[in-house]
């Protein structure tokens, strides 16, 4: 738990995260350890992993959510999401494969491409353009909050 004083001082530290989310935790941080270069970073790459309330970065805004050159592709965009968020919601099964296969199949069904439509995802996710893999960081989200997110975007887009 060397993060924890990091956690602490920035407000993201939980102690969820030393007794019944000590899995989820220990999970989060094997995600993010390959992605950090100093432990401090930890703050910045993780925020998203550690609270629900976080921003979304303007770069990754412009880069995977602004269609200045074609608006109508934002209502592509926004169905997408939204088919994702009631496919995940409805999924029993909630796992790397089944969370993969359905993206895939949204992206192929609404001709989007998919490295574009996974960045809208991670920023919905993590509020960022660059994170661990995206199928793996909605597994360790979960279900309930992965929806939430999606839903959120999806209020931020419209």
């Amino acid at each position: 738990l060397e993060v924890k004083p990091f956690l602490e001082v920035h407000g993201l530290w939980s102690s969820w995260f030393e007794e019944e989310g000590r899995s989820v935790f220990l999970q989060t941080i094997n995600l993010l350890k390959n992605h950090l270069k100093k432990l401090h970073e930890i703050v910045f790459l993780g925020r998203a992993f550690f609270v629900d309330q976080f921003e979304y970065d303007p770069q990754a805004v412009e880069k995977y959510l602004s269609f200045s050159e074609e608006p109508s592709n934002i209502g592509v965009l926004c169905d997408a999401i939204e088919e994702l968020r009631q496919s995940y919601a409805s999924l029993e099964a909630f796992d790397l494969e089944q969370t993969e296969k359905l993206l895939r199949q949204i992206v192929q069904a609404h001709g989007l491409k998919t490295g574009a439509f996974i960045g809208a995802v991670r920023v919905a996710l993590t509020g960022k353009s660059v994170a661990p893999g995206i199928f793996e960081v909605i597994i360790i989200l979960g279900k309930k909050r992965t929806v939430e997110r999606l839903e959120r975007l999806l209020r931020f887009l419209q």
